[in-house]
């Protein structure tokens, strides 16, 4: 079937062309582990860089702050979401970028068993013999009273609080829970997680709809925060921490945007996003498996950073040469403009007015990995660390406006890019409403749904409808589809 018509240039959807996530980015051990990663996996290499950036993030926030300038100084904490739907091996390659920091959490734990025990049987002795004391105290004559009771304040005092087993990472918690936990793990902790289930606690799945923000919020900053606990005094944690490495699914964070706590208080504008496009169904599901030195690399490098300890539980502060500083700057300026009126990241300023800052700490993760044989803060972190940190600046910049666009697509516009896709890739140079539907059944369950999107594309001038045949029946829709949609020179 062929026509022609006088056709008009399309008008673009808003569609942003996604770049990949950078290479050549991180030191060697870190570099080759995210493609090794990505390549064994068979999935973009955007998951295997955010993932590993969080791993790098859990194994240091603890340890290390970035002085970007005299009065202003960052954590390295990240919160990174990578949009990828279901069967995308999503947890295979969490569980390969936090099995180092697994494996540490158990050695620790093998450590300090024999103390726990120490300490609770020690307790039990203890408790039992106030436990005489008392059944004593009850029958004693005054003289004998201040006597026993002077013994149980003393024996009191020595009962310990037994060391809880050191947890640097959860998966799902509530905000009252993390606070508990951050108490007893140095005021730090990270969600890692395959799942995006903590957005739900967070707009009030335990808390009668009602979202529980403040400690999630403070712990991006690193900022002093109140945890209250029953039956005893609050505990005051002077600097929380969190990381935290999700990767939901793209519907997940389309309906983020709806919850207007989530925006209006700045949860959303806290996140380092990815939004990259999925294989799924061009997999050739053969490839082989992570090589074995690859993987022993990237373990050396993480676990060289969680063993290192402070000697007085201080941050060590990390630097910028002067060259870096002024790359920095020079970064900083250009997301300023951007975030004029008028600008790419105008809409998204909640967004854009953290990008310095959480370059500052990307470019200190990839310090701090490129060193962690030896004393990070003794070097300056170089220009060519910044600069690395910028590549992956201005990838996050343009997944974060995809993924802010999604937040508040319109869903007839939406589906109206999921049928340009369709055409794009079987080259169709014509198709029928009736085609279309059915290619696209579970998205549009009603003819009605469909046509809101075909008349974007009519209005956009992407197809023109052809004029019906006269003839019995009711004749199927057909759609020419604008040349210029297959053009090399678009």
């Amino acid at each position: 079937m062929t026509t022609s018509y006088d056709w008009q240039t399309p008008i673009p959807l808003g569609v942003i062309d996604l770049p990949p996530f950078p290479e050549g980015v991180f030191p060697d051990a870190i570099e080759k582990f995210v493609g090794e990663l990505s390549r064994s996996t068979e999935t973009p290499r955007d998951l295997a860089g955010l993932t590993v950036l969080a791993a790098l993030a859990t194994a240091s926030h603890e340890k290390y702050a970035v002085q970007v300038k005299a009065d202003y100084r960052e954590p390295v904490n990240v919160w990174t979401a990578v949009a990828l739907p279901p069967g995308s091996r999503k947890s295979a390659v969490l569980a390969a970028a936090i099995k180092p920091i697994e494996k540490y959490e158990k050695q620790k734990q093998l450590l300090i068993e024999p103390l726990i025990k120490e300490v609770t049987s020690r307790n039990k002795s203890l408790e039992m013999r106030i436990k005489e004391l008392r059944n004593k105290i009850a029958k004693a004559k005054d003289c004998e009273f201040e006597t026993f009771q002077q013994e149980i304040f003393t024996l009191e005092k020595k009962i310990e609080e037994p060391p809880g087993f050191p947890q640097l990472w959860t998966s799902d918690i509530t905000p009252e829970n993390l606070g508990t936990l951050m108490v007893s793990n140095n005021e730090c902790m990270s969600v890692l997680s395959d799942e995006a289930g903590i957005f739900d606690i967070l707009a009030g799945r335990y808390s009668s709809g009602v979202p529980n923000l403040d400690l999630f919020l403070k712990s991006h900053t690193g900022s002093s925060a109140r945890v209250n606990r029953i039956g005893r005094p609050p505990d005051l944690l002077e600097r929380a921490i969190l990381t935290m490495g999700l990767t939901p699914q793209p519907d997940v964070l389309k309906g983020l945007g709806r919850n207007h706590a989530f925006r209006g208080r700045g949860l959303l504008g806290r996140f380092l996003y990815a939004m990259p496009y999925s294989n799924l169904g061009k997999r050739d599901l053969d490839a082989a498996p992570l090589l074995p030195e690859v993987e022993a690399n990237y373990h050396r490098v993480l676990q060289e950073i969680l063993e290192f300890e402070s000697n007085d539980d201080a941050q060590y502060v990390l630097s910028l040469s002067a060259e870096a500083y002024e790359k920095w700057f020079g970064y900083s300026r250009v997301i300023e403009i951007q975030m004029d009126e008028g600008g790419p990241l105008a809409f998204m300023t909640d967004w854009g007015g953290k990008l310095a800052g959480q370059i500052a700490r990307v470019s200190a993760l990839i310090h701090i990995a490129r060193h962690s044989v030896g004393e990070p803060w003794m070097a300056a972190i170089s220009v060519e660390d910044m600069s690395s940190a910028i590549k992956i600046g201005h990838y996050f910049s343009k997944h974060a406006q995809a993924v802010f666009d999604l937040m508040q697509a319109d869903p007839a516009l939406e589906g109206a890019r999921v049928i340009l896709r369709w055409i794009e890739t079987n080259r169709y140079e014509y198709f029928t409403f009736r085609d279309c539907q059915y290619a696209h059944k579970n998205r549009f369950k009603k003819a009605k749904e469909l046509q809101g999107s075909v008349d974007v594309l009519l209005d956009n001038y992407f197809i023109i409808e052809a004029e019906q045949e006269k003839k019995p029946g009711r004749p199927s829709r057909v759609f020419y589809v604008n040349p210029y949609v297959f053009s090399e020179d678009k």
